[in-house]
């Protein structure tokens, strides 16, 4: 019992210490509170640490806060930034009514360089200005993404913003090889942004009633500095080695008003840059082949139906399909070859929005291992050898096309069509002697094992919405089919040889078994939403 009036202690000791708060009020020069003003908190090197938005009474405050020395910096547009240095002691701290100054026209040249804030928010949309962070030169999107507080890059490249998976990145409000995040970070270069946003992922329905979105999921949008906007950048990465190793990477972006373009390559022969599943992830994308449209899905959403993915089917022809993308170069060892590539296409002008894209992604592998081996037995010795050979061979396409069209200020169409291709093959050969003192031959055995997979996916789907002036009131229409078919083939044959006392032939035995898998899945679907608030 006597402990714990040492453990109370320590509590009452150490609780204190993150306990403290910090709170004050913006309004301006005329005492009239600034609603949703920036409000940061620095260490006195001017690392951001928190921030947070004033209220509608121009309330802020900061809770939990450790003892020590702090920059309060306020910021709103059209205002003068305020920097406030604090300490943090005991007590908690009011800062009592902190007033900012409009930016007069005389000194708005002057003053709005010194003023501009690393990040803003508006909404539930967070804005970093990328100028204000610091990379090395060369360095890419994702290396900016590391710098930027609340966005955190995983180990596998994956973004996370406010501790919620960011699932969906854009490029000047465009589509960048089907939204893909790790796609852009890992090609588009820190140079060329000017702006990061951040904000929560809608879904159709959420975007006609105008409802608020209470999904667990982020998005992300890249807007480029101007004369990245209008013109080409890109880079290329080669490598050449002993044994006829090479390695070539690249990429090239053009960028204007109406059209987005880009094209990313690789290919080699060493086993890296996108034979494995994280490889392919680094160059195409986590996502590259997730077939999910959730622009499509209002409507859809109980039950767990899904039709625009890969997996989540009760049969798994959509899974089998997605899989087969990343089967074919994961063979250990060997003498690798990976051939992947993409282009993407946007354009937009005049209310009318059109995107393409096509991916490419070919594996091959062959390997042969020798294994020898020998047992010991009282009066003779055995002798085995076994070779093993794998070929395999793979060889995936898919494609995707978006139009979508504003009629008027009320009335949207929207038509999307995709399709997948994989076909792959994989042999696997085993060739075995036992052979007795290294004179008679005891037996032999020759096995094949046999892979072959033909898969392919068309989707198409369409959409029609059309909004009132009265807020909340909708009509919308959605509908799609997708047919998937999957063949495979799986043969194994085994050849077992004995051999007699003078080494002839005395028996063989053969084993054939064949193992066929043929299957087709259509699906449609249909809906029709109206809304009238009542």
């Amino acid at each position: 019992m006597k402990r714990f009036p040492t453990l109370f202690l320590l509590l009452f000791l150490f609780t204190p210490i993150f306990s403290q708060s910090i709170k004050g009020t913006i309004t301006d020069t005329l005492s009239n509170p600034l609603i949703s003003a920036t409000v940061l908190l620095l260490d006195r090197d001017s690392t951001l640490l928190e921030f947070s938005q004033t209220d509608n009474t121009g309330n802020f405050v900061f809770k939990r806060i450790a003892k020590g020395e702090y920059l309060i910096k306020t910021t709103y547009v059209g205002y003068i930034p305020v920097t406030l240095p604090v300490t943090v002691s005991s007590n908690d701290l009011d800062l009592g009514v902190i007033k900012m100054s409009e930016i007069s026209i005389e000194l708005y040249e002057v003053v709005i360089k010194a003023a501009r804030a690393p990040m803003k928010i508006k909404g539930d949309t967070i804005e970093y200005d990328a100028s204000t962070f610091k990379v090395p030169e060369g360095s890419t999107l994702e290396d900016l993404l590391r710098r930027l507080p609340g966005v955190e890059v995983q180990q596998d490249g994956t973004l996370k913003a406010d501790g919620q998976d960011v699932t969906k990145l854009t490029v000047e409000g465009k589509s960048f090889f089907g939204g893909d995040p790790k796609t852009a970070t890992k090609n588009l270069p820190a140079e060329g942004v000017s702006k990061v946003q951040v904000f929560d992922k809608k879904t159709e329905e959420q975007k006609i009633t105008g409802e608020k979105s209470t999904t667990k999921e982020k998005e992300m949008n890249i807007t480029l500095k101007d004369e990245f906007k209008k013109g080409g950048f890109g880079k290329i990465i080669a490598g050449a080695g002993s044994v006829k190793r090479y390695e070539l990477k690249g990429n090239y972006n053009r960028f204007n008003d109406k059209h987005q373009f880009s094209v990313v390559g690789v290919g080699n022969n060493t086993g890296r840059n996108g034979l494995g599943w994280d490889d392919y992830q680094d160059f195409m994308g986590s996502q590259s082949f997730s077939f999910s449209d959730d622009n499509l899905e209002y409507g859809f959403s109980g039950g767990g139906m899904r039709y625009y993915s890969f997996g989540g089917n009760n049969d798994g022809l959509e899974s089998s399909i997605s899989n087969s993308f990343f089967s074919g170069g994961n063979n250990n060892g060997g003498f690798p070859k990976s051939k992947n590539g993409g282009v993407n296409y946007n354009y937009d002008h005049n209310k009318i929005k059109i995107g393409a894209r096509y991916f490419y992604n070919n594996n091959e592998n062959d390997r042969t291992t020798t294994e020898e081996s020998t047992t010991f037995f009282q009066n003779t010795t055995n002798y085995k050898n076994k070779i093993s050979q794998i070929n395999t061979d793979f060889n995936g396409h898919r494609g995707e096309l978006s139009y979508e069209h504003e009629l008027d200020s009320f009335n949207t169409i929207l038509f999307t069509g995709s399709l997948a291709t994989a076909i792959s093959s994989n042999t696997n050969k085993v060739d075995e002697q036992n052979v007795e003192n290294r004179a008679r031959l005891l037996n032999q055995a020759s096995i094949i094992n046999g892979k072959s997979f033909d898969g392919n996916l068309y989707n198409g789907a369409f959409i029609y919405r059309k909004t009132f002036k009265k807020k909340g009131r909708f009509a919308g229409v959605n509908g799609g089919y997708t047919r998937t078919h999957v063949l495979e083939n799986n043969p194994t044959s085994t050849q077992l040889d004995y051999f007699g006392e003078i080494g002839t032939l005395d028996s063989t035995k053969y084993t054939v078994f064949y193992n066929d898998h043929d299957a087709t899945k259509d699906a449609y679907k249909f809906n029709a939403t109206i809304s009238e608030p009542l």
